[in-house]
């Protein structure tokens, strides 16, 4: 019973509680003061309009309804409809509000985040302050009271432009853990978008007494991207399907000032979405983002747009101020499938396209650079070929960097820029087009035409709807019956109005005016040279006119009581622009029965040397008169011509430049002529007498020349008085003759003694290199006119012909014996030579018969003999052939013409040949060869050619070109300039020994490797073949025993004028070289403070290096690696052993990428080893554009050979770890500067003094003894200035200049073993030596390399001026590994 009635005395206290406590709390006013205690609370952290609408309670539960925090500084509202904190009413009575009354767990009932978004708004920073960040941190640390704080269906919504909200999350639910004071712990999910099928969670980690956010992590899956548009909303472009994952974490760190640190991932997967308005469509496309360090990167992509494929790459950069650099690139763009989003004037374009858009900048204001190529692209009926287009786009601006394409055969390029795009769009740039018309003109005038050429160039401007533009116009046009001709001309276009002028003068190309600006549209064309434009497309009926070269035109008008008549004679030929001959304009009128007038004429009118004049005329029933006629003031003369047809006349020439006969050039006359013309007799039978002075006379570069003659001219014939000619007061030439016409009888004797033919032979013989020598000739041309005959002597002493030198020539000319006196009618005058001995003391013998023209362009006709030693001839034509000896004989037989002889039969035999050479090859011995020629291909065929050079046998042979030869095709080597002359494919082999060659700027002077000349490919030999303006080398080059250097050698004198160097600039390469025994690289290279000395050994059987292409333009290349692992460096008075080192060519440049390492070995005062490396290195070049703060140098060990530099480093750390340390403890330190000065000085002026005498001696000494390395060096400069400067030598002052006198002796005994003597002369004044003499100091070292990375070394010093010690031995293993 007692049980009972305490069971039933809690329950009605209980009750009673239950009944009390609520209105004990509304007599206490207990909810006012919970809202006034919470709002203190929790405004400092969320603003002071931060609103609770009421506080309700529950038994243990204060409810919090309607809590609301309004948008501020936040674009974001925050809404709860009820926040329940659980309460302990005992605590209550007991602490009052304090904290302590609380529960520490909350519970947040459907709160919502609606963000606003509004057209217009203010620009906000993309990021908060540091300080806020901190200061919204640090004030969560009020609610530590709060222990928990549980979310249920919250929803973060985004409102646009005051419309329905949009929900981005929903059933938001989780928790806020305050796991201790200083810590946070939150865990949110939620489904994003809407979509109950995608959970995203949210967790993360507050540091509250450091400030910052540790950690906060996203992720979710599944998104559906198609809930990403508002529902209803009108968008330009749609989402219609696609999924979205994505894992990220965010932290906000104080030592970072609060910048957003964002990493993770986001993947978006078979997105669909479409912009209709630009028919532009989405599909099964996907995209993978990587975050991290505030950088989002596009990790990979697959986009189909249209149906094609694109990539999008790049980042974005900087969370709080975004940065684009973003590429988005389709190889292959199908322009169909973006019919419908191109302008309206091209939905017709089809064809395959390649683009490129970067997109960079900031975010609000990026920048658009695309690049668009196409093979191929049609529109409607026609075809761009070749189109490529690059543009930027900034803005209202769109810049052209580039527009070309190839349209019906025009080349058509552009560029500019569009402005202020919109209405009043501008536009500035050029337009380039050339190419062939042809295909663009109607078949009316393509019938003739087999080229009509456009060029076309003009600057655009003004309104991109209407520009003006303004250039240059070129047409060039040619027929199928050989015409040709060009059109220049400038255009304009402006105000609806094009007006073309010609280019180059009023007369020439077109002129015409087109203008559209009034109601009607007017034109005008003018065609000067109207005959020009007829023939080029309508040869026929110009031709009568054409094969005379004249045209006439005539125009005549009416003007009133008189006539108006101009006259134009014109000479055009074929492939040269019409010349105006002669240009008449004169005004007649009739007056008492006859005709009266006035005129002007003007000789050569459209030339600079134009002559004008003028004259009167008059004409009545008795005679016509011509009077006053003058031209210039060289001409004046006066005819009259009676009524029964008597002629009285006279004309008078006073100095009259001959040059204006001419055209111009070396091909015109000049001097100064005066002369006069008598007229008499009748028109039926005119007779002309004349006299003529020549003074300053000049034809092509013969002159000066003074000559007189008198000439008379009757209807029987003509007579030449005399004829002289004379230069600086020395009679060259004398003639006289005569010539009747009714019995065609001709007699002219040309006379002269002792003159220099140099002063001739430029005119008489043209193209010929000038003919030489004291002459003496008397010639006789007799016959007919149609059969003339020439004959005499003609002899020259101390001359040349064609550069070759000879002691004398003769030649008799004249009929052979037993034939006709006379040469057949229609023949050409010739000299017909009856013998001609050519004579060069002690070096050849030449005789020849046959016959030679008198004009340029007629056929010779020579048989020739000769014996001697033809090889001088080389000599003559070159002075790379210095000094030859041969026994030949020669039989032959010329053709061709003076300016292009040719050989029609030949044959040389050589026997005991020898020619030295000025470079390239050492004196050629034992020469034997015999040629023969075949006329059929004007081929001369070496049968055979033997010779031994540097004493080792080589063997030349040609053959005509034919398939199958080689695996290429070869051409044969013809020469053009002398008669079409082919040599065929030339054939080089050599004996076992090789040949000697030394190639200037390859190798030194006077030093010669050894080489062998073989097939590239089984089956073949080393060739040499055509064209001779680009001759081909084809074959495999073995090299030993050579030293070569690279790059070229600079200091050597100019080659351009060289045979050699003509022939290896011009020629083209498929050669491989393969290294053998004893290929040395040696060669002096710059060094950081002195000059580095090499002398490496490359690898013998390496991989072939292949030389293509032509020296002297772009496609020269050289592929192919070298390597090496033997050989010595000299640097700073060090000697640097090589263990390995390489090049390699590839396509990118003909500098090779080069690497390698040398190393030596220093000992310090105490006896300590350090090894000292040589590496080559580079520096990445981009670095250098940066600001240092910026950067780290990146140093490679590798680098192009124009970029690397030595550098060196040290196994012993207590030496430096950098080099500046290091050269530091080497004794280059800035106290010891000048002494280290003096020490380089000293050493490059030994180089450059000594170097030339030891090296002879080094290179004997090696192939001697068979070492692979033998080096002197001495410092008499630096012990000179020491003696003559410092003055503290203290010893003997002669030998003191060897002090420090090296010999370094060095052999490979195998590939690992590496034998080295050192001796060196010493001088007793260090502190370390007791004698004050001089003495030798001996280093003997064998080293072998166990392992690449193990080495034992042994050595034994001997010092014959240490009074103690004098030997010391040592053995060292180094042993390698990287950290």
């Amino acid at each position: 019973m007692r049980k009972r009635r305490w069971v039933l005395h809690i329950l009605l206290l209980i009750l009673a509680l239950t009944i009390l406590l609520p209105r004990a709390w509304r007599w206490t006013r207990m909810d006012d003061k919970a809202k006034q205690f919470l709002l203190a609370r929790m405004q400092p952290v969320l603003g002071d309009a931060f609103a609770i609408d009421r506080v309700s309670i529950s038994f243990a539960n204060i409810h919090l309804l309607g809590l609301y925090l309004p948008p501020g500084e936040q674009p974001f509202s925050v809404r709860i409809e009820d926040l329940r904190i659980g309460i302990n009413p005992i605590r209550m009575f007991r602490y009052g509000m304090d904290p302590r009354a609380f529960s520490q767990d909350i519970m947040i009932k459907k709160p919502v985040v609606l963000i606003r978004t509004a057209p217009g708004a203010p620009a906000r920073d993309a990021w908060p302050q540091g300080e806020k960040i901190r200061l919204y941190l640090h004030n969560l640390q009020r609610l530590d009271f709060l222990k928990m704080a549980s979310i249920q269906e919250g929803a973060v919504a985004l409102e646009r432009d005051g419309r329905e909200p949009f929900p981005l999350i929903t059933g938001l639910k989780g928790w806020l853990i305050n796991e201790n004071p200083d810590t946070l712990l939150l865990r949110l999910s939620g489904h994003p978008l809407g979509a109950r099928q995608s959970l995203m969670t949210l967790e993360g980690r507050f540091g509250l007494e450091e400030g910052g956010l540790d950690t906060i992590q996203t992720t979710f899956s599944r998104l559906p991207l198609s809930r990403l548009l508002t529902p209803g909303e009108d968008r330009e472009w749609l989402i219609h399907s696609g999924e979205a994952e994505a894992d990220i974490s965010l932290a906000l760190r104080p030592d970072r000032e609060y910048q957003p640190n964002l990493s993770g991932w986001i993947r978006v997967a078979n997105l669909a979405a479409s912009w209709p308005e630009r028919h532009l469509r989405c599909d099964h496309s996907g995209i993978t983002l990587r975050l991290q360090e505030g950088r989002v990167e596009v990790e990979r992509s697959a986009l189909w747009i249209n149906q094609t494929s694109m990539s999008l790459t790049g980042a974005i950069t900087g969370p709080a101020n975004p940065h684009l650099q973003l590429t988005l690139s389709a190889p292959e763009i199908d322009a169909g499938s973006f019919r419908d989003t191109l302008p309206e004037e091209l939905r017709d374009l089809t064809g395959q396209v390649a683009l490129n858009v970067d997109l960079e900048g900031p975010l609000a204001s990026p920048q658009l650079r695309f690049g668009l190529l196409s093979t191929a692209l049609h529109l409607r009926d026609e075809l761009f070929e070749e189109v490529s287009l690059n543009a930027n786009w900034t803005g209202d601006s769109l810049q052209v960097q580039s527009l070309r394409g190839r349209w019906r055969g025009l080349d058509i390029e552009a560029v500019g820029a569009l402005s202020g795009i919109g209405d009043s769009t501008s536009l500035e740039g050029r337009l380039n087009a050339a190419g062939e018309l042809l295909p663009l003109l109607p078949p009316a005038y393509t019938g003739s035409l087999r080229q009509a050429r456009l060029s076309l160039a003009a600057a655009l401007s003004g309104p991109a709807a209407a520009p003006d533009a303004q250039g240059s116009l070129s047409l060039s046009l040619a027929n199928h019956t050989g015409g040709a001709m060009t059109s220049e001309s400038r255009f304009l276009l402006r105000d609806r109005r094009f007006q073309i002028n010609p280019a180059g003068g009023p007369d020439e190309g077109i002129r015409g005016v087109i203008d559209w600006s009034g109601e009607e549209p007017r034109f005008a064309l003018n065609l000067p040279d109207a005959r020009s434009w007829l023939e080029m497309l309508w040869p026929a009926p110009a031709g009568a006119m054409r094969q005379r070269g004249l045209d006439f035109s005539l125009h005549l008008n009416h003007l009133g009581g008189h006539y108006a008549l101009q006259a134009r004679l014109l000479h055009s030929r074929p492939g040269r622009p019409v010349e105006e001959l002669f240009a008449l304009s004169s005004r007649l009128e009739r007056l008492d029965g006859g005709w009266q007038g006035i005129g002007t004429t003007t000789l050569w009118p459209d030339q600079t040397r134009a002559v004008r004049g003028h004259f009167s005329l008059a004409a009545d029933s008795m005679r016509v008169s011509l009077r006053d006629w003058t031209m210039g003031e060289w001409f004046s003369g006066i005819l009259q011509i009676g009524r029964s047809g008597s002629l009285s006349g006279s004309c008078f020439l006073q100095d009259f430049p001959v040059e204006l006969l001419g055209k111009g050039g070396a091909e015109t006359p000049r001097g100064i002529l005066d002369g006069e013309l008598l007229i008499t007799g009748t028109t039926r039978q005119p007779r002309l007498h004349t006299t003529l002075r020549l003074q300053e006379g000049r034809y092509r570069s013969a002159g000066p020349f003074e000559s007189e003659g008198a000439l008379t001219l009757a209807p029987d014939g003509v007579v030449l008085e005399r004829l002289l000619l004379t230069s600086e007061e020395n009679t060259l030439l004398f003639a006289n003759g005569w010539y009747r016409s009714g019995a065609d009888s001709l007699f002219l004797r040309l006379q002269g003694a002792g003159f220099e033919m140099l002063r001739l032979s430029p005119a008489l013989l043209p193209g010929v290199k000038p003919l030489t020598g004291q002459t003496v000739a008397d010639l006789v041309l007799s016959g007919t006119l149609r059969r003339p005959l020439l004959s005499g002597r003609l002899r020259i002493q101390n001359g040349s012909c064609y550069g070759i030198a000879f002691d004398d020539l003769e030649a008799r000319f004249g009929p052979e014996e037993g034939a006709a006196p006379l040469p057949s009618a229609g023949e050409a005058p010739r000299l017909n030579l009856q013998r001609l001995a050519v004579h060069r003391k002690g070096i050849l013998e030449l005789a020849a018969r046959g016959s030679l023209p008198l004009r340029g362009d007629d056929e010779i006709d020579i048989s020739l003999q000769g014996t001697g030693n033809f090889l001088a001839l080389l000599s003559d034509l070159n002075p790379w052939f210095e000094e030859s000896a041969s026994e030949g004989r020669l039989s032959a037989r010329l053709g061709g013409s003076w300016g292009r002889p040719r050989i029609s039969d030949a044959r040389l035999s050589v026997r005991h040949g020898m020619l030295k050479f000025e470079s390239v090859l050492p004196t050629v011995s034992e020469l034997s060869a015999n040629l023969a020629f075949r006329p059929d291909e004007q081929f001369i065929q070496i049968e055979e050619m033997q010779a031994r050079i540097g004493g080792r046998p080589v063997r030349i042979r040609s053959q005509l070109s034919r398939p199958g030869l080689a695996e290429r095709p070869l051409e044969n080597l013809v020469f053009p300039q002398w008669g079409g002359l082919n040599f065929g494919v030339l054939s080089l082999e050599n004996g076992p020994e090789g040949v000697e060659v030394n190639i200037l700027g390859l190798m030194e002077r006077g030093k010669f490797g050894t080489i062998w000349l073989e097939g590239r490919r089984p089956g073949e030999a080393f060739y040499c073949a055509g064209p001779i303006n680009r001759p081909l080398f084809r074959g495999l080059i073995k090299a030993a025993n050579t030293e070569f250097m690279f790059p070229f050698d600079e200091t050597l004198p100019p080659m351009e004028d060289g045979i050699v160097y003509n022939v290896l600039m011009s020629a083209e390469w498929d050669v491989a070289v393969r290294v053998l025994e004893d290929v040395r690289y040696v060669k002096f290279l710059p060094g950081g403070l002195d000059k580095v000395y090499t002398n490496i050994l490359i690898e013998e059987g390496g991989e072939d290096i292949d030389f293509t292409g032509v020296t002297n333009d772009s496609t020269f290349r050289i592929l192919g690696q070298a390597r090496t692992s033997s050989g010595v460096i000299e640097y700073l008075d060090m000697t640097f052993r090589i263990e390995q080192g390489g090049a390699r060519w590839d396509r990118a440049s003909l500098y090779p990428v080069t690497w390698g390492q040398a190393r030596t070995t220093v000992t310090d005062s105490l006896g300590f080893t350090s090894q000292i490396f040589l590496t080559v290195q580079t520096v990445d070049a981009t670095m250098e554009k940066k600001e240092v703060d910026d950067i780290v140098r990146q140093e490679e060990r590798r680098g192009r050979w124009d970029q690397i530099r030595f550098k060196l480093s040290s196994d012993n750390p207590n030496l430096g770890t950098t080099e500046a340390q290091l050269l530091a403890s080497l004794g280059y330190s800035e106290r010891t500067l000048q002494t280290k000065a003096m020490d380089v000085i000293g050493i490059n002026t030994d180089n450059y003094l000594l170097r030339p005498f030891f090296k002879p001696v080094e290179r004997t000494i090696e192939h001697f003894l068979q070492l692979d390395y033998v080096r002197f060096s001495s410092r008499f400069t630096r012990n000179f200035l020491d003696a003559n400067l410092n003055n503290n030598l203290q010893v003997n002052s002669r030998l003191a200049l060897l002090r420090s006198s090296r010999l370094i002796l060095g052999k490979y005994l195998s590939r690992n073993v590496f034998l080295q003597y050192t001796g060196q002369v010493e001088a007793g004044v260090e502190y370390r030596y007791q004698s004050r003499g001089l003495g030798l100091r001996h280093s003997l070292g064998l080293e072998y390399r166990i392992s690449p990375q193990v080495l034992l070394e042994l050595e034994y010093n001997y010092d014959s001026l240490m009074l103690y010690n004098r030997d010391d031995k040592r053995i060292m293993v180094r042993h390698w590994f990287p950290f």
